[in-house]
């Protein structure tokens, strides 16, 4: 008997693992933070011999200069995403060590053909403009306005995979964040400079 149990015991440890169900988000407008965690926590290593590529785009109908008072409860509308240039770099991009989400911060995602995540990085949200002004007695005062319209720019691995960034907003709901997808763009498979063996 107790040769049975480590025969069963040895066969399983030498079965292969069963692949890990990767995150699809084609199509998904809202998802769970915990859930894009554990995508990110089974992401493949970085190519190490991957360089970048930095994209110009411009976000929003308008105005780059025009304000709006930004209210919290109301979140920020989706707006359009539109690429100005690609630049190529040998430079490989830093990648964070967790996933640190703010109501001020944005999670863009890299995605493939398939709407499964290939990379991802968080960034300030490049629309929200903090003022500071002395009030009547002279305390000062912040508000936090946002642009309509901005140009922003980037980075994310040069790699042929990523065919699509998508940015999501964090939003707290029932002790957790939920990620709202608040604007995407095609990214064509170009020519890059990418290593080859």
């Amino acid at each position: 008997m107790r040769w049975t149990f480590l025969l069963v015991l040895l066969a399983a440890l030498q079965a292969p693992d069963a692949p890990a169900r990767r995150l699809n988000l084609k199509g998904v407008s809202v998802v769970r933070a915990d859930e894009v965690r554990q995508a990110i926590r089974d992401l493949p290593q970085p190519d190490a011999r991957l360089g970048s590529q930095q994209l110009r785009l411009s976000w929003g109908p308008g105005d780059a200069r025009t304000l709006q008072r930004r209210d919290r409860r109301a979140g920020i509308a989706a707006a359009p995403l539109s690429l100005l240039s690609r630049r190529h770099s040998p430079h490989p991009v830093q990648h964070p060590r967790r996933l640190d989400l703010a109501e001020e911060k944005l999670l863009v995602l890299s995605l493939d053909v398939r709407g499964q995540i290939v990379s991802w990085s968080v960034i300030p949200d490049p629309r929200i403009v903090r003022a500071e002004a002395p009030g009547p007695d002279g305390t000062l005062r912040g508000q936090t306005f946002e642009r309509t319209s901005v140009e922003f720019l980037l980075d994310i691995p040069d790699d042929a995979r990523i065919r699509q960034a998508s940015i999501y907003r964090p939003e707290w709901r029932d002790g957790e964040w939920d990620l709202r997808l608040v604007s995407a763009i095609d990214l064509p498979q170009t020519d890059s400079p990418q290593k080859k063996d």
